[in-house]
Formats: structure tokens, C-alpha cells, sequence
């Protein structure tokens, strides 16, 4: 389920708060690092959980990620709208998927990657849905007075275990109103 205080929001709520500096150099480095470890293997599809305005799609497209279909899961149906607007026109007919659900009721029957960037806005029940080695990428933060809190690297792995990690990294980063840690990991549920 996902939680939207919006009293709370680090970045705004908006298209534009989508885009902040932070935000930017979190999904260039998620694609960046997904990039370099496919080594251009084709993934088939990709869903991106709780996808917020979609703009993930555009840095993965950015850095040449090898991919059938993008389905962009949200709950929020008018965010879904607005990343339609935003990311059709670049891609190709039949490579983008919109689907309104909880992250927690995807059916992933299609091979593929799957990435949420979104977990501090949701519960972990997402999680147990995901099937066993499926390649999973996730990043959360520190610092946040709402939704899922992660207090470190350690507290972060240990969320979501994996029979294989590849990666598990972190970042310093500030968002418009503060210094915050992002966390990153990489692996096979």
C-alpha cells in the first residue's frame, strides 16, 4: 500500500519534485549500475513499483537498458496519467505498460527485472509477492519521518534478502530540505 503524506513530502508531490537534483542522480545510478551488470542481456520486462510521474523509465532508456516492456505500477491513477503524457511520445507503441494496483497485487508473469524505488512509501508486503529468482533492484533513505524509516546499510539488507546480491551500495545525497543516505541493492530474491 502506498503512503503519501504529503505534509512530510522531501521532495514535492509534483512532476517537477520528481526531477529534483537528488532524485536524478538516484535513478542515473540505479541505471547506471543495472546497466553495467546486464552487460546488454536482454531483460524482457521491466516493472517499476509505486513509479510515482514514470521518470525512471527515462533513465533506464537513457542508459540503454536492453527491454521488451516497462509496466509502471502505481496506485495514485492521475500520476499514472500524467507519466503517459510524459514518457509516450519517447518510446515506442506497446513498450510501456500503466497499471493502477497496490505493489502488493502485481503478477509477475513475465520474466523480467523488477525495481522499486519507492519503499520508504510502502509496506514490505510487495516483497513476499515477488517470486524466487527474480532479479530485483531497490533503494530507499534515511532520514524520513514517514512510511517504511530504514536507520541503516545493515537495517536495508536485511529487509530484503536475496539468495545472491550483486550489489549493495549507498549514497550521500540532500534533498530540497535536508542531507539524507540512499541505499541500493541489486540481486536475485
Amino acid at each position: 500500500m502506498l503512503i503519501r503524506d504529503l505534509t512530510n513530502e522531501e521532495s514535492p508531490d509534483t512532476l517537477q519534485g520528481s526531477f529534483t537534483d537528488d532524485l536524478i542522480v538516484s535513478k542515473r545510478w540505479l541505471a547506471n549500475k543495472l546497466k553495467k551488470g546486464l552487460k546488454n542481456t536482454p531483460v524482457g520486462t521491466i516493472y517499476i513499483l509505486g513509479s510515482w510521474y514514470g521518470n525512471l523509465a527515462i533513465f533506464l532508456q537513457e542508459a540503454g537498458i536492453n527491454f521488451d516492456k516497462m509496466i509502471l505500477i502505481d496506485k495514485d491513477k492521475s500520476v499514472l496519467k500524467s507519466s503517459e503524457k510524459l514518457l509516450r511520445p519517447n518510446f515506442k507503441s506497446g513498450e510501456l505498460v500503466f497499471l493502477s494496483t497496490d505493489a502488493s497485487d502485481v503478477v509477475y508473469d513475465e520474466p523480467g527485472i523488477i525495481i522499486n524505488t519507492s519503499i520508504n512509501d510502502m509496506s514490505t508486503d510487495w516483497y513476499d509477492n515477488v517470486p524466487k529468482n527474480k532479479l530485483v533492484v531497490v533503494q530507499g533513505r534515511d532520514k524520513i519521518d514517514r512510511g517504511t524509516r530504514i536507520a541503516d546499510m545493515e537495517q536495508f539488507d536485511d529487509m530484503f534478502p536475496m539468495t545472491k546480491s550483486y550489489y549493495l551500495g549507498k549514497k550521500e545525497l540532500r534533498d530540497p530540505e535536508k542531507a539524507y543516505t540512499r541505499y541500493m541493492k541489486i540481486g536475485l530474491k
